[in-house]
């Protein structure tokens, strides 16, 4: 589950916007249109409140760069565009500005602007002893690790069990390495342990 995280999240905002659509256009409820939508704007307010804190380092957050985050990026653009496109068109073919032409304005710049404000994709946690990246199936326990080689498009975890996980798909550069790495160290992962080679 760990793998597809951000894909499903994607997946799921977009059937549910789409569920908002399409039962406002079948149920005829103004009352549950319009608090669906207020919800929607909600979620994506919240959504952009969290990424402009990251971006002004008011996060705690320990995020890195993965190969996904383009399409994310992108995605968000391409969504909030053709959402303003739309409610554009509608208005101009009814030529009557109603709450559902402003709802739609305002879903369609919050997802223009979640895309411009996009962050890192990748998620360092760790929680009661246990680390846990992006990418990961299950966390693993910080005592059962022996060593961590951290490249520029991967991460390789050695664990106390001879065995080996690997978090891929990465971007990282040395500003995100060093946010790994002392994030690791604070939760008393030996730094000699900790192999850094960013050329792959």
């Amino acid at each position: 589950m760990g793998k597809y995280k951000n894909d499903i999240k994607t997946i799921v905002e977009v059937t549910i916007f789409l569920f908002i659509v399409f039962g406002a256009a079948f149920l005829h409820n103004d009352l549950f249109t319009v608090f669906s939508f207020c919800i929607w704007i909600f979620y994506l307010v919240y959504r952009l409140i969290k990424k402009i804190k990251y971006k002004h380092g008011k996060s705690d957050a320990i995020l890195y760069p993965t190969l996904n985050d383009a399409y994310f990026k992108g995605s968000a653009i391409t969504i909030g565009v053709f959402i303003l496109i739309g409610d554009f068109v509608w208005f101009k073919m009814n030529n009557y500005f109603d709450i559902y032409v402003l709802l739609f304005s305002i879903i369609g710049i919050l997802f223009l602007f979640n895309g411009i404000y996009s962050i890192p994709n990748g998620e360092l946690t760790v929680h009661k002893g246990t680390l846990l990246f992006t990418g990961m199936d299950k966390a693993i326990s910080l005592n059962e690790i022996l060593s961590i080689k951290i490249h520029k498009s991967s991460i390789i975890i050695f664990s106390s069990e001879e065995a080996m996980t690997r978090v891929v798909n990465l971007m990282l550069d040395e500003k995100s390495t060093e946010l790994i790495k002392d994030e690791l160290v604070k939760n008393g992962v030996n730094p000699n342990s900790i192999i850094v080679n960013l050329v792959d």
